[in-house]
């Protein structure tokens, strides 16, 4: 008992210090980490938005925006009642079968309650000309890259999913919108 309590202390300390990782770096290839994946396909989501007509500022504003407030709902900073009557997500939103429905909701109602709620500057670009130049190709990019595509393929993902914002620290969210 008490040598599987000091082995159970040992494990437990390096994963802290990080040696079990470095021991068993095999398991744990760099380039298949979480915020290697969600960068990866940011960078190609982006370039699939400017191929589309969206100049790069543009395409990380609102890839920066859909980050965000995928971080607020995993955290549960968004309550059910902001999404609009029917769209339990920002997914549901950006896959409604008509343009206009999925602009009238994501520019009129769920965009300024969010800028309302939070008064960051996430909300400060110019939603309207924003709106008034925004495609189904682009909202399509946008589902894809919420949606469990690898960006560079464009094929569907399975399992594990690795954009679970619940377990993203704030500082690669912090850090990407600062890149952006």
């Amino acid at each position: 008992m008490i040598a599987e309590a000091l082995e159970i202390a040992r494990f437990v300390r390096s994963i802290e210090t990080g040696q079990f990782f470095q021991d068993h770096a095999a398991f744990f290839p760099p380039d298949e980490t979480v915020d290697r994946c969600l960068l990866k396909n940011l960078v190609h989501a982006a370039r699939r938005l400017k191929d589309a007509g969206w100049g790069l500022p543009r395409a990380h504003a609102l890839l920066g925006r859909a980050l965000f407030v995928c971080f607020l709902d995993a955290r549960k900073f968004i309550k059910l009642d902001y999404y609009p009557a029917g769209t339990p997500s920002l997914l549901d939103m950006l896959n409604q079968p008509r343009v206009e429905d999925a602009k009238r909701l994501l520019y009129r109602e769920f965009f300024p309650r969010l800028k309302q709620e939070f008064n960051g500057t996430m909300f400060d670009t110019d939603l309207v000309d924003e709106e008034r130049h925004i495609k189904k190709a682009h909202l399509d990019i946008l589902a894809d890259f919420l949606g469990r595509h690898d960006m560079e393929s464009g094929q569907m993902t399975l399992g594990f999913w690795a954009y679970d914002f619940s377990f993203i620290p704030v500082e690669i969210i912090s850090a990407i919108y600062e890149e952006l």
